[in-house]
């Protein structure tokens, strides 16, 4: 009568220590609440808004010559005082604003986005030719605006992307001719405007909480040519010369989802 008593004793004892170790062991097997987080899927879809921070980097090329090439090479006796080509790129910092919209459909997402940055880039060569001369080629940037698709996809909690659209930029150029002996008078040409080009670039998002995002960007901006001229004036030879105007914007920025 004993031997079954004990049994059922130990069977009874056995199972209360398997329940007991199952609760504290299956504590520690489950995840950490912000590993959790991390893994869970994250919805895209709605509106934003946020500010970003940045590089960005000037890549200007030009090409001077005289607009009578050889008139200029017959008082001057060289074709490369009539005629430069150089850099005058530029860099600085960018900061702006953006805004826009998300569509996700299963792991595909597609969107909009619209920004404004403020940039400080002045750009300058200076070249001495053979015959005395000093010419000045600048140019600078106040700020870009670009409007862009944005199409990629969702990874856990990272919306990676690939982008393009249309950019604007407040350009300026100066063209400038000085004498050192002061036998010519300066000349100095002066223009500024509103360029229109385009962007392409790429970029990953992720999401930090349900509301803020962290993201990181570059951008390719390509203005094509602008042109400036000078006349023909105070014994100097009219001289027309292209500006080459490429962007390269690299930035970190943050969102908020509404």
């Amino acid at each position: 009568m004993r031997r079954p008593f004990v049994r059922a004793a130990l069977c009874c004892l056995g199972l209360l220590c398997s329940g007991a170790l199952a609760d504290e062991y299956g504590e520690h097997l489950q995840p950490p609440v912000d590993v959790a987080q991390q893994l869970s899927p994250f919805g895209w879809t709605g509106f934003y808004a946020g500010g970003n921070f940045g590089f960005s980097y000037s890549d200007t090329r030009f090409a001077y010559a005289a607009t009578a090439l050889a008139p200029c090479v017959a008082v001057t006796g060289s074709v490369g005082d009539c005629q430069t080509t150089g850099n005058a790129n530029s860099n600085g910092l960018a900061g702006g604003l953006q805004a826009g919209f998300n569509h996700q459909l299963g792991e595909l997402i597609w969107g909009v986005e619209g920004d404004a940055a403020w940039l400080s880039e002045v750009g300058k060569a200076t070249f001495l030719p053979g015959f005395g001369g000093v010419q000045n080629f600048g140019e600078s940037r106040d700020w870009l605006i670009t409007l862009r698709p944005r199409l990629g996809f969702a990874y856990y909690r990272a919306f990676l992307y690939a982008t393009g659209g249309v950019a604007w930029s407040g350009v300026s150029h100066t063209v400038s001719f000085q004498d050192p002996s002061n036998v010519l008078s300066p000349l100095t040409v002066h223009e500024s405007g509103v360029r229109a080009g385009w962007t392409l670039g790429t970029g990953v998002e992720y999401a930090l909480s349900d509301h803020v995002t962290f993201k990181g960007e570059y951008l390719f901006v390509d203005f094509g040519e602008a042109t400036v001229t000078t006349p023909a004036v105070g014994g100097w030879f009219a001289t027309t010369t292209r500006f080459s105007q490429e962007e390269h914007v690299l930035r970190v920025g943050l969102n908020y989802r509404f």
